[in-house]
């Protein structure tokens, strides 16, 4: 078993059994979405072309409830890298704009070094820019550190799961704004801290 491998399994063992199972639903539903697009006949086209626009699909990823099981916040979870600001709205617009999409104050597209938040969304009609722009390297360093990859190496799955811990972090925290963190500070503004605080996430489903 390769190191990064066995610190997923760690990982996993840690976390509560409906959320062991969550993610193992989702990994197998990923492989076999994978699978079908390699035997179909895109497979064909230059998977570069695919990439450079965002998903068509309108679901995301992740949805975060408070405590009083309101829908807070809809993660998207990219593990990609110096993505374009007009490629990073267009991606947002697209989930902002779906048919499925909740009534919910905020929009996350996470990557492996930056991360877009969108607040205030329950009373706007349409989004432009991001609210706030983070520079997430020291953010998720740590965690790539600790699994023993960079984030060229890990796969999707795995960055998954990073971020599913670092929200975790988030909702369970205790000192949440009493550090002085600045890296916490957007987290404080934007009110999402305090928004999520005590609440729950769950997996969506693949589309």
């Amino acid at each position: 078993m390769n190191k990064l491998l066995q610190q997923v399994m760690e990982e996993l063992e840690k976390l509560p059994e409906d959320e062991q199972n969550a993610i193992a639903t989702r990994v197998l539903a990923e492989l076999q979405v994978e699978n079908i697009e390699k035997n179909s006949q895109l497979a064909t086209f230059n998977r570069n072309d695919l990439e450079s626009k965002p998903s068509g699909r309108s679901g995301w990823d992740i949805s975060v409830y408070n405590r009083e099981n309101q829908l807070i916040l809809i993660v998207e979870v990219k593990r990609r890298s110096n993505a374009s600001l007009p490629w990073v709205i267009e991606l947002g617009w697209k989930i902002f704009e779906s048919e499925n999409f909740p009534k919910t104050p905020y929009i996350m597209l996470v990557f492996t070094d930056s991360i877009y938040l969108w607040s205030n969304l329950n009373h706007q009609k349409q989004i432009a820019e991001p609210s706030y722009i983070i520079d997430a390297t020291l953010i998720f360093q740590p965690y790539f550190e600790r699994a023993g990859v960079t984030a060229d190496q890990i796969n999707p799955q795995s960055f998954e799961m990073i971020v599913t811990s670092w929200l975790r972090e988030i909702i369970h925290s205790q000192t949440f704004g009493k550090e002085g963190d600045k890296s916490q500070q957007w987290l404080v503004e934007s009110g999402l801290g305090t928004a999520i605080a005590g609440g729950y996430f769950q997996y969506e489903d693949i589309a």
